[in-house]
């Protein structure tokens, strides 16, 4: 698979499915060891937290987001020196309300250029009816609205505005399946109205040359070399939450959560107090308190 092959089978809407990236036995293996493993967690902070930069809490998944397939598959789009910026765990339990409004991700990510390509991964049945991933057939520039509902995953509780016209397509994956898209696609994902959890794995590769202004600035070089240094490297865990790795990533959440504390509070005249998020019980009570605010 080349870099024209790619290109030429990623739509209008920037996005591309399904790519086998597991066996459905391997997929759904790693989904049985995060359920065991995260109900190791003691610290109430990280019941949320591990969602997040998941790459450096858990080893399987910092294994896997060196996977040759995948990072073939990047190279061809995106060059040939690469990191991952980011692994987010999206699980939506059975008969849950929580969905995750349209969006598009180049809106806020403050990126220099385009190179940029996350792997949407099944670790379980992805339908229809679970709140499988659904992206407009034609990507577009959008409008936001924010919704006042407490089920809404995205931080910012954001949803793009689409018009009557827009056309969208359900992304149904089997386990070990994966769907591509670029971060101007625009896209999100319903309500699990099933008797299933629906769990899938994003993981977001970025080339070394592509500079942010305003997110996230570490990853993990998983190929080729980086002579930018636009990013700090990232420490890879030797075992589950390898303590080294755990500093880091706790580092990292204290500052990504003071963002949208501060966010949040602002329109309350409060956001001078952003800064308590810096500790770990604080943390906890903001998130408990985030969807209501």
């Amino acid at each position: 698979m080349n870099n024209q092959d790619i290109n030429v089978k990623l739509n209008e809407g920037g996005y591309l499915f399904p790519i086998k990236v597991l066996e459905p036995k391997e997929a759904l293996d790693l989904g049985r060891y995060y359920n065991q493993t995260k109900n190791k967690i003691m610290k109430r902070n990280l019941i949320l937290e591990h969602k997040f930069k998941s790459h450096l809490i858990f080893k399987r998944i910092n294994d896997l987001i060196r996977n040759k397939k995948m990072l073939d598959i990047a190279e061809s789009i995106i060059g040939p020196n690469i990191l991952c910026w980011n692994s987010i765990i999206f699980y939506k339990k059975k008969n849950s309300k929580t969905f995750v409004g349209w969006h598009e991700d180049k809106t806020y990510w403050n990126l220099d250029n385009d190179k940029v390509l996350t792997f949407s991964i099944a670790l379980s049945n992805s339908t229809t009816k679970n709140g499988c991933l659904k992206f407009l057939k034609k990507k577009r520039k959008v409008r936001y609205e924010i919704l006042k509902t407490n089920y809404n995953m995205l931080a910012r509780g954001q949803n793009a505005i689409l018009n009557n016209d827009d056309e969208f397509e359900e992304i149904e994956l089997n386990p070990g399946e994966s769907c591509i898209f670029r971060q101007d696609a625009v896209h999100g994902s319903g309500e699990n109205n099933s008797d299933e959890d629906r769990f899938l794995l994003a993981i977001r590769y970025i080339a070394t040359d592509n500079k942010t202004r305003k997110n996230h600035t570490s990853a993990t070089l998983v190929r080729g070399t980086d002579e930018y240094n636009f990013y700090d490297h990232e420490p890879a865990p030797l075992e589950d939450f390898d303590k080294k790795s755990m500093k880091y990533h706790q580092k990292l959440m204290s500052k990504q959560t003071q963002v949208f504390a501060e966010y949040k509070l602002k329109k309350f005249r409060l956001n001078f107090l952003s800064f308590l998020v810096k500790i770990p019980l604080v943390r906890y009570i903001y998130y408990c308190l985030a969807k209501k605010i």
